[in-house]
């Protein structure tokens, strides 16, 4: 039965992906720095599909924690110590998620606010919507971007994974570590991690690691 899950437990990645779009287009979203006036109208008149986008999107995260540990499991190998590179995609994994929560939960505040009371302040609406804008375009993939990386270079390094994947998460890192422009690499991301959940899957294992020892990176 344990064997079986270890099997299936990199499809959490699929389920966090559909869930993720599913949150993203219900609950919408206003720019980063918008007018205040405007947060507050949206805050206000979507704040129960706000509410429900917002769920949703814990239960994505749900399923990327789960995912985060099966790529961990996987990147384990003989080749890897366990401080190694597996513990820092793992930790980034994680605290990537972990600012994606506190990003969910102030745009969730903002709605409950607003739900409750009927209005909510447009001063309040903007720190919110900028908090979360934040973390969600700079914060959240920097800590992807270790994610990401280490996963990659264990992969070259070992072939759990394609090297021509591996060398792809390299560039995909180098994009979420970009300021500005860096919430772009998140549909590229959602991409990355349905390969990476197939491919373990169709991958078991030791049966996914070549051989030979590297000799070249």
């Amino acid at each position: 039965m344990l064997a079986r899950w270890q099997r299936i437990e990199p499809l959490a990645g699929v389920v966090f992906v559909v869930l993720a779009v599913i949150a993203l287009f219900t609950a919408g979203g206003e720019d980063f720095l918008a007018d205040p006036s405007q947060l507050a109208d949206y805050y206000l008149d979507d704040s129960g599909r706000i509410i429900a986008g917002e769920i949703i999107g814990g239960f994505a995260i749900f399923a990327f924690f789960w995912f985060v540990g099966a790529v961990r499991n996987r990147l384990r190998v003989s080749e890897t110590p366990e401080g190694g590179l597996p513990a820092l995609a793992f930790g980034g994994g994680i605290a990537a998620a972990t600012l994606v929560l506190v990003a969910n939960a102030a745009t969730m505040a903002g709605a409950f606010r607003a739900d409750e009371d009927g209005s909510i302040d447009p001063a309040a609406a903007a720190a919110l919507n900028d908090l979360s804008s934040v973390i969600v375009g700079i914060a959240a993939p920097v800590a992807l971007a270790v994610f990401v990386a280490s996963t990659g270079i264990v992969s070259i390094a070992t072939g759990v994974l394609p090297r021509w994947l591996g060398w792809l998460s390299l560039l995909l890192a180098l994009g979420l570590l970009i300021p500005v422009i860096s919430w772009i690499f998140w549909l590229p991301f959602g991409v990355w991690v349905l390969a990476v959940s197939v491919l373990l899957y169709f991958r078991p294992g030791e049966d996914a690691l070549r051989t030979e020892p590297v000799t070249t990176m």
